[in-house]
């Protein structure tokens, strides 16, 4: 059947039925349209306004019943195709509606979405079937009474002497001039005088075939030939359908899904004969064409439903009864049943009885059938007999169907159906509430839900209830019903109220011997919380083993160091399967089997860091015994050294500095203080230059000791304290600027300061000693010369001071460390003289005033720094040490 739009039209009076026959076809996928009619007089008044593809009929409508219904509308309308609706599962019921006109049968109740569909497809093709095969043999009826013979009497001179009504009207159709008796008599014979087969038209396209046959006759006291000729050219085109139509048969009847076979009917009684079947045959039978030709009586090894034999398509009077309809199961010689549906169709070709069978496989559905019944009748008896309100509603909640407790809870009747939206029993502003879930349910943004609510019975008395249900969808995920479950909870809000009670003074009661427990326990929550909080804040990595070597506790600090492959989750795992370093997991490993041999170990190692460097660690283990005194593991800790070889570092680099900047000015003092102990004869003139010289240096060296002890001061955070007055910045700038001019030739110095004076409240002596600083940075990061440009910006809260060359510069990485003490760019013998501490003793002087210093520098471009007092006496009165700066 083409997949098009089918129109349905059904008749049913039941509201309830012909709402589920709705759903169904909604649900199965059909491109449909269906019109309904409660009366059959309404149905056929339908049919006269309209035409359908089928019809779905009650056999019990208001206005006529039983058979006298499917009578009716197959007189009325015989070529519609009807399936008939019944609650009944007799197969003679099944076989009657076939026999009576009906082309299928379906049960109310028990009809899966595919059922009903492949019902509706099947009995609009078979009836489609019925129709062609009822219009091929009229035609053939036809054909066969519009041919008959014509006859011609030829005499020996080939003249003719006679001609029948019929070949003068086959002569005169194919020869043009022929169009009487009177004209042909005693004329040549327009056709030869042999048995032969002519084309009268002589036309290719529309030919005009005649077969000619001849006898010898006497006519006329001589001599004569009987010329008999029959128009074959519908014959001749008949033959030529046939064997198209044989050949799409013979296609149809080997390829066809169907099992089709061909028996020879004998009215002696003896058993039929198989003729022909196809493939299909074969298969739902289990034996091959020959096999079933070999058997006496093919219908031993059928075992028909209900045990009756099949229905016989032959009335005791011998005529043909017509197609008829059975179902039974074949004995295969596998073992194996399988139920075939058949329609039997007698045909009479001549002598014999040639039964046609057309059989569908339908084990499956019958299997599906008989699941789907049991299944149907489990859950009536669930749905009727459960011990909770059961109901059914369809896509948008209204109610279909409800079982007998559901009704009682809510007043009904047990059989009543309480129409309408399942809302409409919810109690209040919560039906909205249940109306809102639905229409969820329906959109597919749930698949349920569950809620207590208060419901409503038919007097108006509300009582509270426990309310689930579950959306049932299609194939394609639409909604199609929903089931639902509620239980009554009037005496369990009851009990729970009692309950509550009793809850209450049992609560009072337990409640002061509880007191001391939860003391107790809060006690013990604090101490395990604080030991936790101990283990996981120690700044050591803390790892415990146990004998194997297996994970018995570890702390974040231990994690992080040792790289754990899991961590947080570690209990019981071996150490050696976490660690992925393979050298230090393997040196880990050495150290605690000897720890567990008694021997005490401990190691160092490094790790780098994810932000770059290096840091380093050492680890040390320990056994650890139970009370008996058996070792039970090992505790190791990991302490970070990185401080401590950093220390070291910078140590090693003070002293190397120290020593460096100390031995130049000292050897100078010493050679020229040799000279002037030493030489008697020096001129005043030279030792006074030598003596200028040790005064320089000697200079140098104080210089290099004050900032040692100043950045000491520092360090220790005490002996050093800032002596705030007020202060002209401009002033103070100018005078340290021309110290620093005298001191050089090379350099050339801008001054940006505002022409009035700038006051702030600092220490001078320490504002000029770190102008000092920054300066002296300038002029010597700059030792080609060029300009030095020193700027004041006064500002309302703080004051900015930047100073600005265009030396040598710094690398981003000498920049990063510019604060640090002793560290300088250039550290060799030949670099430019320096302790490292100038700009670390900026920074810690600036900050003491509250201020902040920021350097900026490119390589080979130049340096600027930039730092910030305050106008009054914002910052701090001392200088704090490194934990305050």
């Amino acid at each position: 059947m083409e997949q098009g739009q089918v129109r349905i039209l059904l008749f049913e009076d039941d509201p309830g039925d012909a709402r589920l026959f709705s759903l169904l076809l909604a649900g199965s996928g059909l491109r449909h349209v269906i019109e309904r009619a409660e009366t059959l007089a309404e149905g056929l008044a339908l049919l006269d306004g309209g035409a359908f593809d089928v019809a779905l009929l009650d056999l019990s409508l208001p206005d006529s019943q039983g058979w006298d219904t499917l009578g009716s509308l197959v007189s009325y309308a015989p070529e519609l195709p009807v399936i008939v609706l019944t609650g009944l599962s007799s197969p003679t019921f099944a076989e009657e509606a076939v026999a009576r006109g009906a082309q299928d049968y379906l049960r109310k109740g028990e009809v899966p979405e595919g059922l009903i569909v492949r019902t509706i497809r099947y009995a609009i093709d078979r009836k489609r079937a019925e129709g062609t095969l009822h219009q091929h043999r009229q035609r053939l009826e036809t054909i066969i009474s519009a041919n008959p013979d014509g006859m011609l009497v030829v005499d020996a001179d080939a003249l003719v002497r006679f001609a029948n009504p019929a070949a003068l009207a086959m002569l005169g159709r194919g020869l043009p001039g022929v169009p009487g008796l009177s004209d042909m008599l005693g004329q040549p014979s327009p056709v030869p005088v042999r048995d032969d087969e002519l084309d009268l038209c002589g036309d290719g396209d529309n030919p005009c075939l005649v077969e000619v046959r001849t006898a010898p006759v006497t006519w006329d006291d001589g001599p004569a030939t009987l010329v008999s000729l029959r128009d074959i050219t519908a014959q001749r085109q008949a033959e030529r359908a046939l064997r198209e139509a044989e050949l799409r048969y013979r296609t149809i009847f080997e390829h066809s899904l169907d099992g089709i076979s061909v028996y020879e009917h004998f009215e002696d009684g003896r058993a039929p004969r198989l003729v022909d079947c196809n493939r299909g045959y074969e298969r739902m039978a289990g034996r091959t064409r020959d096999n079933l030709r070999d058997m006496d009586d093919v219908r031993q090894l059928q075992v028909f439903l209900g045990g009756r034999k099949s229905p016989d398509p032959f009335r005791d009077d011998g005529g043909l009864r017509g197609p008829q309809s059975a179902v039974y199961s074949w004995l295969r010689p596998d073992g194996r049943e399988n139920w075939i549906e058949s329609v039997s169709v007698p045909v009479r070709d001549g002598d014999k009885v040639l039964v046609f069978g057309i059989g569908r496989d339908v084990s499956r559905r019958r299997k599906q059938e008989e699941a789907l019944q049991q299944s149907e009748a489990r859950f009536r008896a669930v749905f009727e007999h459960a011990p909770l309100g059961v109901f059914i509603t369809d896509h948008d909640g209204s109610l279909v169907k409800t079982n007998r407790l559901f009704n009682v809870l809510h007043g009904f009747a047990a059989a009543e159906l309480p129409l309408g939206h399942f809302s409409e029993l919810v109690h209040g502003h919560e039906a909205g509430d249940v109306r809102a879930l639905f229409a969820e349910l329906h959109r597919g943004e749930r698949n349920g839900f569950f809620l207590e609510t208060q419901h409503l019975r038919r007097d108006g008395t509300v009582f509270p209830v426990r309310l689930a249900a579950a959306a049932i969808r299609g194939r394609k995920g639409a909604l199609q019903y929903a089931v639902g479950m509620l239980e009554d909870i009037s005496e369990r809000r009851a009990a729970e109220a009692e309950l509550q009670g009793y809850r209450a003074r049992l609560e009072n009661m337990v409640l002061e011997r509880t007191r001391d427990l939860e003391l107790a326990l809060r006690t013990a929550e604090s101490h395990r919380e604080k030991i936790d909080l101990i283990l996981r804040s120690v700044s050591e990595g803390l790892l415990v083993t146990d004998p194997d070597h297996r994970v018995v506790l570890t702390n974040p600090a231990a994690e992080d160091i040792l790289g754990l492959a899991a961590p947080g989750d570690m209990e019981g795992e071996p150490v050696a399967d976490l660690i992925e370093d393979a050298p230090l997991r393997k040196r880990l490993a050495h150290c605690l089997e000897d720890t567990m041999g008694g021997a005490p170990c401990q190691f160092g190692f490094s790790r780098p860091m994810e932000a770059g460097g290096v840091h380093h660690y050492t680890a040390s283990t320990s056994e650890v015994r139970d009370v008996g005194g058996v070792r039970s593991g090992v505790v190791t800790v990991l302490h970070d050294v990185t401080s401590e070889r950093e220390l070291d570092r910078m140590k090693n680099e003070f002293l190397t500095t120290a020593a460096h900047e100390l031995r130049t000015p000292l050897t100078t003092i010493l050679g020229f203080s040799e000279l002037l102990v030493t030489g008697d004869d020096i001129p005043r003139v030279e030792q006074r230059q030598y003596l200028g010289y040790i005064n320089e240096q000697a200079t140098l060296v104080s210089g290099i000791v004050a900032d040692l002890l100043d950045i000491s001061r520092i360090e220790m955070g005490q002996g050093f304290s800032l002596k705030r007055r007020p202060c002209d910045l401009v002033a103070l700038i100018r005078r340290k600027v021309a110290a620093h001019i005298v001191g050089t030739r090379r350099h050339s110095f801008r001054l940006l300061l505002p022409e009035t004076p700038v006051p702030a409240v600092v220490d001078a002596d320490k504002v000029a000693q770190v102008l000092d600083n920054v300066l002296s940075n300038a002029v010597k990061y700059s030792p080609g010369g060029g300009v030095v440009e020193v700027r004041l910006r006064p500002g309302r809260d703080t004051h900015e001071v930047s100073v600005r060359d265009n030396g040598m510069g710094m690398s981003p990485e000498q920049l990063s460390r510019v604060f640090e003490k002793f560290y300088r760019g250039d550290a060799s013998n030949t670099g430019i003289p320096g302790t490292g501490l100038g700009m670390s003793i900026v920074k810690y002087l600036v900050e003491a005033h509250g201020g902040e210093v920021v350097v900026e520098s490119a390589k080979d471009v130049g340096t600027t720094v930039r730092f910030t007092l305050p106008t009054d006496s914002v910052g701090s009165t001392g200088l704090a040490g490194p934990a305050g700066a």
